[in-house]
C-alpha cells in the first residue's frame, strides 16, 4: 500500500518528496480526488515532482499511485460512517461516536499481521529493558502500560519525551533493549528523536501512532497505526488504549508463570507493608496516651 511505500522510503526522500508523502498519509481522502497538477498546486511544488515522487516509490507514474490511494479510500468508505454529531440527542451522538470507533477497530484489525505481532512479542519477551516513550496526553497511558508490563515480570520504564529525559533515561540504551513509543499527537520532533537515538545505538524500536506521518512513526523500525478518525475530527485515543491493553493481555497469557511469580511477590510485599503499618498505628496510639 502507498502508506507502507512512503514509510519504507521516507529517510531517503528529498524534502519535497517528504512533504508529498506526509500530505498523502494524512490527507489521502482529499488527495484521492486530485490530479497531479492539483496536488502540486496544493503543496506549491512542480507537477513533475509529483511524477518523480510516484516513481521513487516504485510506481510507474502518478496514475498508478493515485489508484492505490483511491483503493484505500474506497476500502475505508465501505466501512466508515461519517456522522453528523451536531444534531440529535446526546444518546444519538454517543451512538454515532461509538459507530466511528467500531470502524476504527475494523481498520486496526485489518492492519495486524501474524509476523508483526510475533516480532513485537518476541522483542518484548527477550528484552533486557523496555522503555515506553510518550508525551503530552499520551504519557499517562505510557505510565500505565509500563506499570502493567512490570506486573507481567518485565523491566519497564515510562519516559516523557524531551531532551533531558531522553538523555537521562536512554544514555546507555543498546542491543537487547526495546523502545516502544505511544504517539497520540505529533507535537514536535522529540518522539522521533528519541527513537532515532535508540535505533542508532542498536535498540529495537516500535511505535503505535494515530498519525502515520508522525515523527515517531517515521523513526520506528516497526509501526502499528491505531486509527483515530472521529466525527468531531479530534483524534481518538481509544484504539491506542485498546492496543496496549490487548498487548498486555497477550503477554500475560504467554507469560503465566512469570506473572504468577510477580503477583506472589506483590502479595508478600502487601502483607509485610500491612504489618509495618499496624506497628506504626500501635506506636501512635501509645504516644497519644502521653499527650
Amino acid at each position: 500500500m502507498f502508506r507502507k511505500h512512503i514509510r519504507d522510503n521516507y529517510d531517503r526522500l528529498t524534502p519535497s518528496f517528504r512533504r508529498l508523502g506526509e500530505y498523502l498519509i494524512d490527507n489521502y481522502f482529499d488527495a484521492a480526488f486530485m490530479t497531479a497538477s492539483q496536488l502540486a498546486k496544493q503543496l506549491d511544488i512542480d507537477p513533475a515532482t509529483v511524477v518523480r515522487f510516484s516513481q521513487r516509490l516504485g510506481y510507474r507514474g502518478y496514475p498508478e499511485l493515485l489508484a492505490d490511494v483511491r483503493a484505500a479510500v474506497r476500502d475505508e468508505l465501505e466501512r466508515v460512517y461519517v456522522a453528523n454529531v451536531r444534531e440529535g440527542t446526546p444518546h444519538d451522538t454517543m451512538l454515532k461516536i461509538i459507530a466511528a470507533e467500531r470502524s476504527n477497530l475494523e481498520r486496526l484489525e485489518s492492519q495486524l499481521t501474524p509476523e508483526g505481532l510475533d516480532d513485537l512479542f518476541q522483542a518484548f519477551e527477550s528484552a533486557k529493558r523496555i522503555f515506553v516513550v510518550s508525551q503530552w496526553v499520551g504519557f499517562p497511558l505510557a505510565q500505565m502500560f509500563a506499570t502493567l508490563l512490570r506486573s507481567a515480570g518485565l523491566e519497564a520504564t515510562a519516559i516523557e519525551a524531551s531532551t533531558p529525559n531522553v538523555v537521562t533515561a536512554l544514555h546507555d540504551v543498546g542491543e537487547g533493549d526495546v523502545v516502544f513509543s505511544l504517539s497520540l499527537a505529533d507535537v514536535g520532533p522529540d518522539m522521533g528523536t528519541a527513537l532515532t537515538f535508540a535505533r542508532d545505538k542498536g535498540a529495537r524500536t516500535f511505535s503505535i501512532a494515530t498519525w502515520g506521518s508522525s515523527s515517531a512513526a517515521r523513526a520506528a523500525e516497526t509501526v502499528f497505526v491505531t486509527p483515530g478518525r472521529t466525527p468531531t475530527n479530534y483524534p481518538s485515543f481509544a484504539m491506542a488504549a485498546l492496543f496496549v491493553s490487548s498487548l498486555f493481555q497477550m503477554l500475560l497469557a504467554r507469560r503465566a508463570e512469570q506473572s504468577e511469580q510477580v503477583l506472589a511477590s506483590m502479595r508478600a510485599a502487601r502483607e509485610q507493608v500491612a504489618k509495618i503499618r499496624s506497628k506504626w498505628r500501635m506506636s501512635q496510639k501509645a504516644d497519644e496516651l502521653w499527650d
